[in-house]
Order: C-alpha cells, then structure tokens, then sequence
C-alpha cells in the first residue's frame, strides 16, 4: 500500500523511513510563494491598507481555485477574476491620486498566479 513506499518494516525497529520529509519535492506552489511573487512584482507603493486584506484574500482564493487538480482556465474563469478585481480596486485609483497602480497591482497578481496579465 502507500505507506509501504515510504517506510518498511524491519523486527526490532517499527517503521523507519526510506526517505525523508526532506526529499520529497510537492510540485504544487504554496499560498505563500504567490503572495511573496505578488510582492516582489509590486514592491511600491505599499497596497493601501484598506485594500490589502480584500486583495490578499481574493490572491489565495484564486490561488487554491488554480491549483485544484480539476481546475480548467477558460473565458468565463477570466471575466469573472477580471470583473471581481475591478469592482474590488475601482476606486482605488482616485484615492491614490491618479496613479494608475491598479493596473499595475492587476499586473503583479496576474504574474502572482503564473498568468498572462
């Protein structure tokens, strides 16, 4: 069975691994590898902090939906992120002053969740 790959059974000793937890490499990227990548994409300005937990929550979402096993990108997953952040950052541009950072925060979490922005 499963376990058997990864331990074996000897007398006096119960089980003892083959390999480590160490050595196993998990092919899936982690909640926290995306919000770092977001980072290093969008280093400044700061995300506002009255959008910041909107935006990191709309990351991990997106990010746990992509990496489901039975995720399939298509044109109705795309308007939809598309829609939500828009709604989610409409503003956002105006109490910045004009900046046109919303564009470039849609960029880094595209880039974020290894998609084409």
């Amino acid at each position: 069975g499963p376990v058997g790959t990864l331990f074996s059974q000897t007398r006096n000793a119960g089980l003892v691994a083959k390999q480590s937890v160490a050595d196993f490499k998990n092919p899936v990227r982690t909640v926290s590898d995306t919000i770092s990548a977001f980072y290093s994409e969008y280093p400044s300005p700061p995300v506002l902090p009255m959008y910041r937990s909107f935006l990191v929550d709309f990351m991990t979402n997106t990010h746990l939906t992509i990496v489901d096993a039975r995720f399939k990108y298509d044109a109705v997953f795309a308007l939809g992120a598309v829609t939500y952040f828009n709604g989610l950052m409409g503003s956002y541009d105006k109490l910045t002053g004009g900046s046109g950072a919303s564009e470039k925060i849609f960029n880094a979490f595209c880039k974020a969740l290894d998609m084409d922005p």
